[in-house]
């Protein structure tokens, strides 16, 4: 029996799609030298390269994805909730 999939209601991904980009910077701060820097630049590229990807997919297979795109920012949380938001 297949299980249906359930957008996130609750946590991280309510607040950014992809929190992966919010970790590389952070290790940066942490680090900052010049191999970290280097290491966090890919990272950056290759997780919007990425999500790219995995979002035009997820728009075309899982229904409401769209949606939750469009009330959810992809990488930085909003500092403010948009009118008429929970």
């Amino acid at each position: 029996m297949v299980q249906p999939i359930l957008l996130p209601r609750l946590g991280l991904h309510v607040e950014a799609r992809w929190g992966a980009l919010l970790q590389a910077v952070g290790l940066l701060l942490i680090n900052p030298a010049l191999p970290t820097l280097l290491l966090t630049l890919y990272a950056m590229w290759d997780l919007t390269r990425a999500a790219r990807q995995e979002e035009q997919l997820l728009s075309r297979e899982l229904p409401g994805y769209t949606e939750y795109m469009a009330r959810t920012p992809p990488f930085l949380p909003r500092l403010s909730r948009p009118p008429g938001g929970d």
